[in-house]
Order: structure tokens, then sequence, then C-alpha cells
């Protein structure tokens, strides 16, 4: 079927009426590129040219659409008893291309982006429009399984590169006319194709319109990932703790739409972004909500507690070792010093060296093969542990901190939370190194600090906390029962 919008150019960048002009400019546009095809044709419709992209455009959809469909006598001559001046274009729409997908444009520039996209451009003498045929051949992943964000139960499927694909995922999960999307193209040199999603009566119109206003504001070269788009809008770009989710699961970006969240989506980019959040959205896992409302409660508690370890441990650790001994029962403090003995390090820099190690060895673990990452990473640990212990480099209790510390930040369900909880764990260590159990006081009143005043679209990080909602508060430290959820569509 063919579209009603056309797009149009400036006085400068307006297609000319002189079909040998126009193949001249984007010729001469196009020069460095061996694979542009032009074929000019002449029949009882006149002078027209079919232009593309050979290996980007289907040269079977484009003769079996485009230029069979347009020798068709028959087709051509209830065109011609149809057609005037005026009209000619929406003429040919529908009664010769009627069964494929048009677009109608003026502007050169555009219909240069559309070649390089894969789609056929068709240019008639003595006409000021042309006609945008999709014709692109979409190379892309099959919908694969989710490799990020694994859980137990409910959906295994993934976004993959492609927007249509992601988009019809999320499709299928919303049979109503409820769910919106709106169109952009980013990037001045990529002209990448994103679109924000959101359920119409559910998510805020003033967050919808606030998104899209920034979103359409968005002046680079180029966009490659979705990621890029937030780390551009986001009202706090310094701050450390994350402001938007980033996921792979459709499932995922279903369950927050139905929340009255946004998603954006991106060409060429397997994960979409959702926004606003709060923090604890990055601590939350779909099957907290596949699982009863006590084993999902369970498992949230278990996070929280191993956010706290990745935190605080290894700090506490040295706080105690170096500065509180006071605070530390006598028998650990007497076991802690004892295998102390003989370490060449301080406390400090025995920490440091061993914390920065274990990020070394996972992200070696990531870059490498799957299948030698796993076993880098743990054949790593325990060969590099022993013998730092064995050869009195660091101490026996250090390795168990740094072990504990290690496992716990594997129950971080989110990329995004589990890199800035490295960072602040880093940070810590060094004011425990500093001002001791003072220090870890201090800088954890400063991340408070910061995390009360981030918002993400006007929705502070901390809530349902900051602002005391005491209804909401019941999915954030637990999982309650799903009917006692508000409910945002009325029946």
């Amino acid at each position: 079927m063919s579209e009603n919008k056309t797009f149009q150019g400036d006085n400068i960048n307006r297609l000319q009426p002189n079909l040998n002009r126009n193949i001249h400019t984007i010729k001469s546009t196009l020069k460095s590129d061996k694979y542009l095809v032009v074929g000019k044709v002449s029949n009882v419709l006149g002078d027209y040219a079919i232009i593309y992209m050979n290996h980007m455009a289907n040269k079977d959809a484009i003769n079996r659409n485009i230029v069979a469909t347009l020798r068709s006598t028959d087709k051509s001559n209830r065109f011609l008893k149809n057609t005037t001046d005026d009209n000619w274009v929406d003429t040919l729409s529908h009664y010769i291309l009627d069964s494929i997908h048009i677009k109608k444009s003026t502007s050169m520039n555009h219909i240069i982006t559309e070649i390089l996209s894969g789609n056929t451009c068709i240019l008639f003498n003595n006409s000021k429009q042309a006609m945008i045929v999709s014709t692109r051949i979409i190379e892309k992943r099959n919908v694969g399984m989710t490799e990020t964000e694994v859980t137990v139960l409910g959906s295994k499927e993934a976004f993959n590169e492609d927007l249509e694909t992601n988009i019809v995922l999320i499709r299928r999960r919303f049979k109503t006319d409820k769910l919106l999307f709106k169109n952009f193209v980013l990037g001045h040199l990529s002209n990448t194709d994103v679109t924000v999603c959101w359920l119409r009566g559910i998510a805020s119109q003033k967050i919808v319109t606030d998104i899209c206003k920034k979103i359409g504001k968005i002046d680079v070269d180029h966009i490659y990932d979705v990621s890029m788009i937030n780390q551009v809008i986001e009202e706090n770009p310094m701050s450390i703790w994350p402001q938007y989710v980033l996921t792979e699961r459709p499932d995922i970006v279903a369950n927050h739409l139905a929340e009255g969240k946004v998603a954006v989506l991106c060409d060429n980019s397997p994960f979409a972004l959702i926004l606003p959040v709060s923090i604890f959205h990055n601590v939350q896992s779909p099957d907290d909500y596949y699982e009863r409302p006590i084993v999902g409660t369970f498992f949230r508690i278990i996070r929280y507690f191993g956010i706290f370890i990745s935190v605080y441990l290894s700090p506490l650790y040295l706080a105690f070792t170096t500065y509180n001994h006071a605070i530390v029962p006598p028998d650990l403090a007497i076991t802690i010093s004892d295998g102390r003995t003989g370490v060449p390090f301080p406390s400090l820099m025995e920490l440091l060296l061993m914390t920065f190690i274990i990020d070394m060895l996972r992200e070696a673990g990531i870059r490498l093969p799957r299948a030698m990452g796993s076993a880098i990473g743990i054949l790593g640990a325990v060969v590099i542990g022993q013998a730092a212990v064995s050869a009195g480099y660091v101490s026996a209790s250090l390795v168990i901190i740094i072990s504990i510390t290690a496992i716990a930040n594997f129950t971080i369900p989110s990329n995004l939370l589990f890199n800035a909880i490295r960072i602040i764990n880093y940070a810590m260590i060094l004011a425990a190194g500093m001002l001791g159990i003072y220090g870890i006081h201090l800088l954890s009143i400063l991340l408070l600090w910061q995390l009360v005043r981030c918002h993400s679209f006007g929705v502070p990080l901390l809530y349902p906390v900051e602002p005391g909602k005491a209804s909401a508060l019941l999915d954030v430290f637990m999982r309650g029962p799903l009917g006692k959820f508000r409910k945002n569509v009325k029946r």
C-alpha cells in the first residue's frame, strides 16, 4: 500500500522536473559508489528511471513488483485514463503499484538516503515528485535466546538488531490500539531509525512529550546503539547511578509499558531503553513475577543483601584491620593478624591489587570466546589466589573477602547497576583506607545525597521511597500478590 506522507525539500534540495538533471545529481553525489544502478525506461507511461543500490536492494522484488508492473499494458491503460498532471503520482500508486509499500518525496537528500538504505527510487520526467519503494534486503539474526538476562521461568525470546522485528515482538504482547509508536531518524551520517513506544492512557503524556522532544533535538553524526541516545538526553550525565533500564527481553519491555513507562528502540541495536525508572528497577528480575510472591520476595532480598556485600564487605574489612581494631572480636582479630604475618604490602594496596586482578579476570572472560571465558575466569581466580597466598603476597583472609565480594556481584541482575557498584566499591576502599569507618560513612552520605538529587525525566531515582508513597513500596523490597498491584486500565 502507499503512504500519503510526502517528504518535502527546500528550494536548493528540491527535485527538478528534468529527469536527466535529477539522475545527474544522484550520480554526482554517489559517484564513488560502484553499486549504484540507474535504469532508464521509455514506454507508454513516459520516460522514467529506476534507481537502487546493488546488493542492498532486493532485485527479485524490483523485477517482480516494479519493472514487470510498470510494463503491464492493462494497468498502464487504466492509469492513463484516470491521470492528470496534478494527481499522476497518486494515480500511479493506486492503479499500477497498488500492492507495494510506497512513499513520495520531493527532497533530493531524502531520496539519496532512501537509496543508500536499500530502497528503490522511481523518477519520472516532467515531475517534481519521486516514488520510494521499499525493497531493501534485511540481513538479520533470528529471534534467539536472551544472553545477558537469563531467567528460569518466562519467555526466552530476545531482541535482535532489526528494528521492525523488535517492534513485532512488542506488538505480539499488546493486542490493543493503545500501543503507540513515534519514529525518528537520528545521525547526520548514520540516519538511524529510532522508535519510541508507549501505551496511550497509561503513560504520562507529559513524560512522553518530554522524551520525544529531547530525542528530536539530538544533533550528532551517528547513533549506533540505543544506549548512546540516553547518554545524550539524560538529566544527570555525570552521575554514577544508572538513570534508565537497558534490556534485551521483550517481556520486560511489555511489563514496563504496562506500568506507564516509555520504551526507546533503535535500529541495529538488540536492546531497548526504558524511561523513566527508579534505581530499584535495576534490582528487579523477571523471575520475581513468574515465581510465587514468597519466592520472589526471598530472591529479591538476597539481591539487596548481595549489593550491600558488594559495596561494603571489603571496605569494612580494610577499616577494621587498619583503623578500627576495637570493633573486631579479639579471636577474629588475632586470626586476621596471624594471616597477615609476612605479607609485604599494606592492607590498602593488598586489597586494591586483588580487587583489580579479579576485575581484569572478569573483563578477560568477557572478551574471550564463551567456552574459554568461563574457564579462564574460574581457573584464573583459583590459581592466582592460591599462588598469592602460598607465596605470602596476600593473606588468606583477604582472598576469602574478595571471593565473597565477587560472588555477591553476580547477584546484581542489571549490568548498568553492576558497573556502578564496582566503581563505588573502589571508592569505598580508598575512603576506608584513608579514614577508616568514618570514610565509609562520609562517602555513603555523599552517594545517597547524589542519589536523592538524581531524577529520570522528573521521577526521583529513589521513587517510591523518596516521596514516601506507601502503596508503591509493596513492589520495592518485596513482591506482593499480583492481584494487589494497581490496575491502570479501566474495564
